[in-house]
């Protein structure tokens, strides 16, 4: 996978999330775990976001 398809992967991920559909996040963690260890720290951030404005 090169940056180029990284880039639009990344770009997917964050208009799934930001539809606020349950489904489109869990779609969008799953194509996150592909792009390695940023994919992954971007999951942590947007899931811990997440669930400090659901607590609030």
């Amino acid at each position: 996978m090169n940056n180029r398809d990284r880039d639009k992967a990344a770009g997917q991920a964050a208009a799934l999330w930001k539809s606020g559909n349950p489904v489109g996040r869990i779609l969008a963690t799953i194509i996150l775990l592909f792009l390695g260890p940023l994919g992954w720290l971007a999951i942590v951030v947007m899931w811990g976001i997440h669930f400090l404005d659901k607590k609030n």
